[in-house]
């Protein structure tokens, strides 16, 4: 009688998903993304700017475990500063349209105008 092995299971269902996320994670890499931990158990895609905020790229719940044609990804531009102001796109997304979406998000700062 063969015995199956749940830790052996368990190892290959976490390498299978680690092989679905490869694509995604060189898409996010050679955009310059990294994965950031934000709190919670929550991770995202993220890419810091010169102007004080930050790319998210993430799914619901604020993970990264869909694969790179699914369409779940969401995008965030958010300051970095105290006032916490952000521009989100909540329509899901494959990620390959939500790393081009991202490069077209305005700044949720404002600059300081002169009167």
């Amino acid at each position: 009688m063969l015995c199956r092995d749940t830790a052996v299971d368990r190892l290959l269902a976490r390498l299978a998903r680690e092989e679905e996320k490869a694509p995604t994670r060189a898409l996010a890499q050679a955009a310059g993304y990294h994965l950031e931990h934000t709190g919670g158990g929550c991770v995202v895609w993220e890419r810091e700017l010169t102007d004080g905020t930050v790319l998210w790229i993430f799914t619901e719940g604020a993970s990264v475990d869909a694969g790179a044609d699914d369409v779940a990804w969401m995008v965030r531009r958010q300051s970095l500063g105290d006032d916490g102001s952000l521009v989100e796109v909540s329509e899901a997304l494959t990620f390959a349209a939500a790393l081009d979406l991202a490069n077209q998000l305005p700044s949720p700062v404002e600059e300081d105008r002169e009167v």
